[in-house]
């Protein structure tokens, strides 16, 4: 996983903050396959991107992502795909979708707009360490 997708997970996860690579990893299986997701594998098995929305309440969706360092190796084609997710769901059953992402994750915010979604506003020491994370949406048009 990138440095700040697994700096980012800790911070906004309901799990000790020194955990490790296992734990954390065990624990995104477990609450992943609960809420469903989507799975980008590369070459024997090597995820580049874990991503989904889960149902916030009726009518507005939550976005997650998290890649590994291979995503550099397929951006075009996992934008593409997360682009028609995103815009599938708005002409469904999702009227908003949103999505938070700690302030110090850069390359996070610029692909979240370049997937259309706007910044709404910074969620101060939302993280467990008293990180601020910026709130994102995008709505039906």
């Amino acid at each position: 996983m990138r440095e700040n997708d697994w700096k980012e997970l800790v911070e906004g996860a309901h799990i000790p903050i020194d955990s490790s690579h296992e734990i954390m990893r065990s624990w995104m299986v477990n609450y992943f396959s609960t809420v469903g997701g989507i799975s980008y594998i590369w070459e024997e098995d090597e995820p580049i991107v874990a991503a989904g929305i889960t149902s916030f309440w009726p009518g507005v969706g939550q976005a997650w992502m998290f890649a590994t360092d291979k995503i550099t190796d397929a951006p075009l084609g996992v934008t593409k795909a997360c682009k028609r997710i995103v815009h599938d769901a708005l002409d469904g059953p999702l009227r908003r979708i949103q999505a938070y992402s700690a302030v110090f994750h850069d390359e996070s915010h610029e692909w979240l707009e370049l997937l259309g979604f706007q910044r709404e506003g910074v969620m101060r020491q939302l993280g467990q360490s008293g990180a601020d994370f910026y709130l994102y949406s995008i709505v039906r048009n």
